[in-house]
């Protein structure tokens, strides 16, 4: 309908249409926070007390709440809205990808939406406070000196859970006949370490595993047509969608994940997976870059790629790979800087 306005020379109804999509999927994605503010992934050695657990939940909450407000200004930014997921993220949470890609669809209606470029932001820099600050978008020559001494308490608090969680080293998959594994490695000092990877079970079932020291955090499409996305145990996102067996047909996107770098330490063997993808540094980090994954009909990737990726993945495509499988669907893994 935007695209028909707009060719119609109708620019005052395309731009609000824009702007009621815009405000509309930012709401989506807040009412999609708040329901589920109590499935967050808790990085370290231990679990959360229960106040520990309320006070994460109530500072999910307030970040849904001020997704509320900028869907109810005058005119929403994009960049505010990126902020307020990488808070998100930072306490653990991660919004369903495919609400974040319809709000970042509606913002490049309207010209705006996510960089193709920005000022990358690597897991050093977060390791000092200045840094840790640019990470959460705050202006420190804009805060008061009460704000300052909270970040600080929030940034000292990260380094305390960061020092104790142990680096997971050397990842030991072992290979199981029939089975294909893809991995996605960042390469860095000369080493490659693992930041994603899919496997794809001989019985049909399809995981995205993303090493982390707790909680198993994993996506998975299985073979009966379910498709979660789960973590300590309990899935968040629950759907059922068509079998990802001989005869499947169109596509099918599994997610699209951030949150990426090297400081959980876990080190890729590349002769573990049948292929890995190798991103330079750079590209992948904290809060820059995601890997997305998709199923698609065998013969149609091209097709696809042309036709129906823009649906998922706006920014700039760092590389694309397709794995085809024999008498299943093709995975493609995408990585977006």
């Amino acid at each position: 309908m935007h695209q028909t306005l707009t060719a119609e020379g109708a620019a005052d109804s395309a731009a609000y249409l824009a702007k009621v999509l815009r405000s509309s999927a930012i709401v989506a994605v807040a009412e999609y926070t708040r329901k589920t503010a109590d499935f967050f992934v808790q990085d370290g050695p231990t679990y959360f007390n229960a106040s520990e657990v309320e006070r994460q939940k109530k500072q999910i909450v307030e970040i849904a709440d001020n997704l509320v407000i900028l869907a109810g200004s005058q005119e929403p930014n994009y960049r505010d809205f990126e902020n307020l997921l990488q808070r998100l993220q930072t306490l653990g949470f991660f919004p369903d990808g495919s609400l974040v890609s319809d709000a970042a669809h509606a913002f490049s209606l309207s010209g705006d939406g996510p960089a193709p470029v920005d000022d990358f932001i690597s897991e050093d820099e977060i390791a000092t406070f200045e840094g840790f600050l640019r990470y959460q978008g705050v202006d420190p020559a804009s805060s008061t000196p009460d704000e300052i001494e909270m970040w600080r308490g929030y940034f000292e608090e990260a380094r305390r859970l960061a020092g104790s969680s142990p680096r997971l080293g050397l990842m030991k998959l072992k290979p199981v006949p029939g089975e294909q594994k893809y991995a996605v490695a960042i390469r860095r000092d000369s080493r490659l370490w693992l930041t994603m990877w899919a496997r794809c079970s001989r019985a049909g079932d399809v995981y995205v595993f993303y090493p982390r020291n707790a909680g198993n955090p994993h996506a998975s499409y299985h073979r009966d047509g379910r498709v979660h996305q789960k973590s300590h145990g309990t899935a968040v996102i629950r759907q059922i969608r068509q079998l990802p067996l001989e005869g499947f047909k169109g596509s099918e996107h599994l997610g699209i994940f951030n949150g990426h770098g090297t400081s959980s330490g876990a080190v890729c063997d590349p002769s573990a997976f049948d292929e890995v993808i190798i991103v330079e540094a750079g590209i992948l980090g904290p809060r820059h870059g995601s890997v997305g994954v998709d199923l698609v009909e065998p013969g149609r990737e091209l097709l696809w790629s042309r036709d129906t990726s823009k649906d998922f993945y706006f920014g700039r495509v760092n590389s694309r790979k397709v794995f085809k499988r024999h008498n299943r669907p093709s995975v493609v893994i995408t990585v977006q800087r």
